[in-house]
């Protein structure tokens, strides 16, 4: 019986573009909900960004959420878990000169900070969804744990040639950006913590995910949806896939299994 359903969201339950869940997709986390399955979601997003896609959800406090790739998890406002960068790590990227000339974003669970930033910039991430952002002049104006890293290489670079610093592993790269989380942190190791705290196990669990990131949650789970046209070895793992704008139909699935 599958007590767990673990979701990425951008490209499996969110379709390009799209901010906000659908209607058929919220009526299926709902199902999910009250069939008694613990709902979690998994994103690269920090949990200000996760929340403003639930808002809306008169059940979002119910949901879990597994932030920054894995590196925080939230419920009903308290953290559960957290593996925030070390603040010796974050100074050496601060000062490292590969990263000069480079807008920096260091993402908390309430805002993003913003190093090196240009109007251009800043409208440029706004565009991508990411508009809770305060310009600082470095790390040490920054008065909370830090789960995750970004920075832009611009337009016209989209291979970064930037290199792989300290403790911290890459998560996302692509379009000009390259993320860094701790390599200490992933969604996989944040789903067992989670499985841990419920009495679960993988084999009560369920997850759907698209991306390369979404490999390790993979390991954690039974029963897993990639969706077609992803990350190809994800798909090569799972136990089924689904298309693009099918991932309520599984979940509604799932509620009654």
């Amino acid at each position: 019986m599958i007590k767990l359903v673990v979701c990425d969201i951008d490209g499996t339950l969110l379709e390009k573009g799209a901010s906000v869940l659908s209607e058929e997709t919220a009526e299926a986390l709902n199902a999910l909900v009250l069939a008694g399955k613990q709902v979690a979601l998994a994103s690269g997003r920090s949990y200000y960004s996760m929340r403003r896609v639930t808002e809306r959800l008169p059940f979002a406090d119910k949901l879990y959420y597994i932030c920054d790739d894995g590196a925080i998890c939230v419920h009903s406002g308290k953290t559960l878990y957290h593996k925030p960068l070390s603040i010796e790590n974050l100074l050496k990227f601060d000062r490292d000169p590969a990263y000069s000339g480079c807008p920096v974003l260091y993402f908390s669970d309430t805002f993003s900070y913003v190093t090196g930033a240009t109007p251009e910039f800043l409208e440029l991430i706004k565009e991508n969804g990411v508009d809770e952002v305060r310009p600082v002049s470095g790390i040490y104006e920054i008065k909370e744990p830090v789960y995750k890293i970004g920075v832009y290489g611009g337009r016209k670079r989209p291979e970064p040639l930037l290199p792989q610093p300290f403790d911290l592993r890459v998560c996302y790269h692509a379009d000009g950006w390259l993320e860094y989380a701790s390599r200490f942190a992933d969604k996989g190791l944040a789903v067992s913590d989670l499985q841990m705290r419920l009495y679960l196990s993988k084999f009560d669990t369920a997850a759907l995910g698209d991306g390369e990131n979404d490999i390790s949650m993979f390991a954690k789970a039974k029963y897993t949806f990639a969706r077609r046209g992803g990350h190809e070895g994800l798909e090569a793992a799972a136990t089924d896939t689904f298309v693009q704008g099918e991932a309520a139909e599984v979940l509604k699935r799932l509620a009654d299994q």
